[in-house]
C-alpha cells in the first residue's frame, strides 16, 4: 500500500511519524485554514484487504470571527438602536437606517456564501445570517406598525380651523389638540418597548440554540472519529 500526499505551490505536506500527524511545511506566506488531526483507520467488513483512513480537519475560525460574525453582530445591534435612540415619530430616519443595515447584511451573506464550499444542507453560518436578516426585518415591520399608529394619532387629534378675514374664509389651519396627546402616543411607545423585549428574548434563545448546536455537532464528530482505531508508532526490533 502506497500513500502519497499531493502538495500545492508554496506548501508541501509531509508525514510526521513522531506524533502520527500530517505536517504542512511551506513558505511564510502560506495560509492554512485547517488543522489536521492524527490518522485513524478502520477495515472494510466485506473485504479484509481494504483499509480506510480517516482524518479530522479542524477549521481555524479566528479569521471568520473578525470578518463575518463580529461585523454582523455590530450591524444588528445598530439596528436595535433605531428602537431606543430614535424618536417614535421620526419614521424616515428609523426606516432608512434599518433598510441600509439589512442591505449590508444581505450583501455580506452573499459574499461569504460564494467563498464557502457548497453543501446540500444548511451550514451554521447560513442559519446565523438567516437569523440576522430575520431580526432586522422584524425591526423594519415594527417601525412600520409604529409609524401607522403615530399617523393615526395625528389624524385623530388634529382639527381644522377656518381663518376668517372680513367675513371671508381665507385658509384652513390644522391645530393639534394637546388633550389626549400623551395617551395616544403611548400606544406607539408600548409597541416599541414590546418589540425591544421580544428582540431581546429572541437573541437569548438564538444564542443558546447556536451554542448547543455547535457544541453538540463538534462533540458528535469528535466522538465518531475517536471511535476508530488509532495508528501506532512503528516499533523496531
Amino acid at each position: 500500500m502506497q500513500l502519497r500526499l499531493v502538495g500545492s505551490p508554496g506548501c508541501e505536506p509531509q508525514w510526521n511519524i513522531d506524533n502520527h500527524k500530517i505536517s504542512a511545511i511551506g513558505d511564510d506566506s502560506t495560509i492554512s485554514m485547517y488543522g489536521v488531526s492524527h490518522i485513524r483507520f478502520y477495515y472494510n467488513t466485506s473485504s479484509r484487504d481494504i483499509m480506510n483512513f480517516r482524518l479530522l480537519f479542524f477549521r481555524r475560525y479566528e479569521a471568520y470571527l473578525l470578518t463575518t460574525f463580529v461585523p454582523c453582530i455590530i450591524l444588528y445591534l445598530l439596528s436595535e438602536l433605531t428602537l431606543t435612540h430614535f424618536r417614535l415619530d421620526d419614521f424616515t430616519d428609523r426606516i432608512t437606517v434599518t433598510l441600509s443595515l439589512l442591505i449590508v447584511i444581505t450583501s455580506l451573506f452573499s459574499q461569504v456564501n460564494s467563498t464557502l464550499p457548497n453543501s446540500p444542507t444548511p451550514k451554521f453560518v447560513d442559519w446565523f445570517f438567516f437569523y440576522c436578516i430575520l431580526r432586522v426585518s422584524f425591526i423594519f415591520f415594527l417601525h412600520s406598525i409604529i409609524c401607522k399608529r403615530v399617523r393615526a394619532w395625528k389624524t385623530k387629534d388634529s382639527s381644522d380651523i377656518i381663518v376668517l378675514v372680513s367675513g371671508r374664509r381665507v385658509a384652513w389651519v390644522h391645530e393639534d389638540k394637546k388633550h389626549g396627546h400623551k395617551a395616544h402616543f403611548n400606544m406607539a411607545e408600548v409597541i416599541n418597548n414590546a418589540g425591544i423585549t421580544i428582540i431581546t428574548l429572541m437573541d437569548v434563545v438564538a444564542l443558546c440554540l447556536f451554542i448547543v448546536w455547535v457544541v453538540h455537532d463538534k462533540h458528535d464528530k469528535t466522538k465518531r472519529f475517536h471511535a476508530l482505531n488509532v495508528t501506532s508508532r512503528y516499533q523496531r526490533g
